[in-house]
């Protein structure tokens, strides 16, 4: 590779981790992902408890689950 030479990186602009440094690695598994996984399980929590109070309402959120892809299956 040389001074100008045209490149291309796969990814979404401004959200690939395809190419961390060791510091962003470390950054990634001490901050980031523990604080993904906290608000994703208070948004899961909270979810349940309305879907245990009221039968529709859980049956509107499976459905809607099913639609798009959700905060359970994502980091």
């Amino acid at each position: 590779m040389e001074n100008d030479d045209f490149t291309m990186v796969w990814g979404y602009p401004g959200s690939t981790d395809r190419f961390l440094t060791s510091w962003g690695v470390e950054q990634m598994l001490d901050i980031k992902a523990p604080t993904i996984v906290d608000i994703r399980d208070l948004k899961l929590n909270i979810m349940k408890k309305y879907m245990d109070a009221d039968p529709a309402v859980r049956i509107n959120m499976l459905q809607n689950m099913l639609k798009r892809p959700t905060i359970g299956n994502t980091l």
